[in-house]
């Protein structure tokens, strides 16, 4: 509804901008009426539309973010919906300071191996003896 700056990170959404692919990993400008479409390719994977100035959301231990399975913090307690519209955060005038993520922390994200390092917490008994070894 209002000009701002966004960039898409975390895992690869395929994200089109007005029908236009756009680089995740960059901030960018986009105009009112705009339309940001994103597609997984995959699931159970984690991705960030971050909106500069943020979201207007109720800070909650001080976070902004939707804790989902407790229905609390961020829009609603909730995962987005369709239709769904989020107040903006603070008003900013000036062009973000950081543009892009510089290559040597992205190609961390690029490699074809990954190492994830786990804490064992209170969902441990989702995960099958399997996945926990």
């Amino acid at each position: 509804l209002k000009d701002t700056w966004i960039a898409v990170t975390g895992a690869d959404v395929l994200p089109v901008l007005d029908g236009i692919p756009i680089a995740m990993w960059t901030s960018l400008p986009i105009c009112a009426g705009q339309r940001l479409v994103m597609t997984s390719t995959t699931s159970n994977l984690r991705s960030y539309l971050c909106i500069y100035g943020g979201i207007g959301a109720e800070i909650i231990l001080g976070s902004r973010s939707t804790f989902v399975s407790a229905q609390w913090g961020g829009f609603n307690g909730r995962a987005l919906q369709v239709g769904d519209h989020l107040p903006s955060g603070f008003d900013y005038s000036e062009s973000p300071r950081f543009r892009k993520v510089k290559s040597t922390i992205l190609s961390r994200y690029q490699e074809n191996e990954k190492v994830i390092r786990v804490t064992i917490g209170p969902q441990a008994e989702w995960f099958s003896s399997a996945v926990m070894s």
